[in-house]
């Protein structure tokens, strides 16, 4: 398991089918517009908005305001997590 500011990402066994994404951005920042963005890997989006990543030797996460992060050969899902607030 590996967390990057937002990003939570754990290794799975296979990935769904779906959309390459060519950048390797796994989210923009809406304030900052600074990103997540996987290097040497490939990232996939599903229709339902899922986001995966294959990493075949080594990769890395790369964000403006955080360590990067270095990944091995696998696959990879990644879970965005808000914060979120109850209003009563």
């Amino acid at each position: 398991m590996y967390r990057q500011g937002d990003l939570l990402i754990n290794k799975v066994n296979s990935i769904p089918k779906g959309k390459l994404i060519l950048n390797g951005i796994l989210v923009r920042g809406e304030a900052t517009g600074h990103s997540h963005r996987l290097v040497g890997g490939r990232v996939f989006q599903t229709k339902d908005g899922s986001l995966f990543f294959e990493v075949v030797k080594k990769a890395q996460l790369l964000h403006e305001e955080h360590k990067p992060l270095s990944f091995g050969k696998g696959k990879y899902a990644v879970i965005r997590q808000r914060d979120t607030q109850v209003l009563t």
